[in-house]
């Protein structure tokens, strides 16, 4: 299996190895595919997660897809990290990018950039988030 590891940089400096899981949710009459990253060995959500979503009713073939708009539609990314409390930050641009796709392996690399959900919005709370995952795609339902 390939390598999964994080790094985090802006208003939260830190870097470490972790897991991560892929797979489809389906609800009714759409279906997302997501792949959650968080801290090597940590057994539940009670930790930093970062989620990477895609509507989508297959597991993406390899490709460079943005983080933006187009999420409803299916073209782009939406993503989140939280870290172990109640905050949560938005990603607002970058790309995650999938280097091998299959019903048995999918892997591929992470670039993000957004900001704190707050109201009204700080642009200053800024956090920038890379890294890689690897991992076999599995139901999530």
């Amino acid at each position: 299996m390939g390598s999964n590891s994080i790094e985090l940089s802006g208003v939260i400096t830190k870097s470490y190895d972790t897991q991560s899981i892929a797979g489809l949710m389906q609800e009714d009459t759409s279906s997302i595919f997501a792949i959650f990253v968080q801290p090597k060995n940590s057994l539940s959500f009670d930790t930093d997660i970062l989620g990477m979503m895609k509507v989508s009713d297959i597991i993406p073939p390899v490709g460079n897809y943005k983080i933006g708009e187009s999420f409803l539609e299916g073209n782009d990314f939406f993503a989140t990290f939280t870290p172990n409390d109640s905050t949560i930050y938005f990603m607002s641009s970058g790309s995650v990018k999938i280097t091998k796709s299959s019903s048995s392996k999918i892997e591929g690399t992470f670039d993000l950039s957004g900001y704190q959900l707050t109201f009204p919005v700080d642009s200053t709370k800024v956090l920038n988030i890379s890294g890689e995952f690897s991992t076999i795609p599995t139901d999530l339902n």
